[in-house]
């Protein structure tokens, strides 16, 4: 079973423009933005991208830029700053701010500006090893958002094979004929619990053989 990725952004090095592929759906299946917001903070957990907090990523306001690490006192005298995680937030922040997400950009999850939020309401995430800054974010035709730790591009598959635990991208190899090479496993809300092989919005229950190289 698979289904093509649409569009993925690189937080470390270039936006990777998106492929034109046919969306067999247009809206996303978490049903609202709140549902869409819980989806990616779940692929931020599997990237180990934790607080201590009860504060969400999205709490942050967007446009907290450099003036927030090279001037906290004056904008949050009462804050003790995560460095590395500030930094990978501003970084995050610059690479996922188009990144399309149906109706709406990336950007338009979070507050707007640091002047008109309390301090006291968000925090910054620990950053607990490099895999955070490795971090791919994805969207599918099928209306689903993952996760990755590897260069994933559009028009790559997400396959569901049998007897893996977790979805993986596939590519068309260029190498071998009718094959396709393993680029690795993913997280993919919605996906992660058998949800693809059962109820509504099931992808069915034919499977293909397909050759690996």
């Amino acid at each position: 079973m698979s289904m093509n990725v649409r569009t993925s952004v690189i937080p470390d090095a270039e936006v990777i423009e998106p492929v034109e592929l046919p969306l067999s759906q247009t809206t996303h299946k978490y049903g609202d933005v709140g549902g869409l917001k819980t989806a990616l903070t779940e692929c931020f957990r599997c990237l180990d991208l934790r607080f201590d907090s009860g504060h969400s990523i999205f709490d942050i306001p967007f446009d907290m830029g450099d003036d927030y690490d090279l001037d906290t006192n004056r904008m949050l005298p009462s804050r003790v700053i995560n460095v590395p995680g500030s930094i990978m937030i501003n970084a995050m922040r610059d690479a996922f701010a188009d990144f399309k997400l149906w109706d709406r950009k990336f950007k338009d999850l979070f507050p707007a500006r640091l002047s008109e939020v309390d301090p006291g309401s968000f925090s910054i995430p620990k950053v607990e090893n490099r895999k955070t800054t490795l971090a791919r974010f994805f969207t599918t035709c099928g209306g689903y958002v993952g996760s990755c730790i590897y260069n994933i591009q559009p028009g790559d598959e997400v396959f569901l094979l049998s007897g893996c635990n977790m979805p993986v991208i596939l590519r068309r190899s260029t190498v071998c004929t009718d094959a396709y090479e393993l680029q690795g496993g993913i997280y993919i809300p919605g996906l992660m619990k058998g949800e693809a092989l059962a109820g509504d919005g099931a992808l069915g229950d034919t499977f293909q053989t397909i050759r690996i190289c």
